[in-house]
């Protein structure tokens, strides 16, 4: 797509960490991480980012698991509902907290 810079968010701190060489790579997932590797000097940053950030993302993630194709969404009014509520929330700097009930 013409992309110079890209920047890559995860929540999981493990995985940027494997990637970033700085724990040992579980032998099962070393070819996937060799192939991640492959693009990070191609102008790719990875960094870490705590869940509560990563709503929309986590939303578009949970609709390509229950999907067996591939998803396009290149418009922010074709995104799902609740990923874009999300996204809408997440523009406007709408804080986003992660609870759980105790009982």
């Amino acid at each position: 797509m013409g992309f110079s810079m890209v920047q890559v968010e995860s929540d999981s701190q493990v995985l940027v960490r494997v990637v970033a060489g700085s724990f040992s790579i579980p032998w099962a997932v070393r070819p996937l991480i060799r192939a991640i590797r492959a693009f990070l000097p191609l102008g790719v940053r990875l960094s870490h980012c705590f869940r509560e950030a990563n709503t929309v993302a986590d939303s578009l993630a949970a609709v390509g698991v229950a999907c067996n194709g591939r998803l396009d969404y290149p418009t922010l009014s074709s995104l799902p509902r609740l990923s874009r509520s999300l996204f809408v929330l997440d523009r406007e700097q709408v804080p986003n907290f992660r609870f759980s009930l105790r009982r």
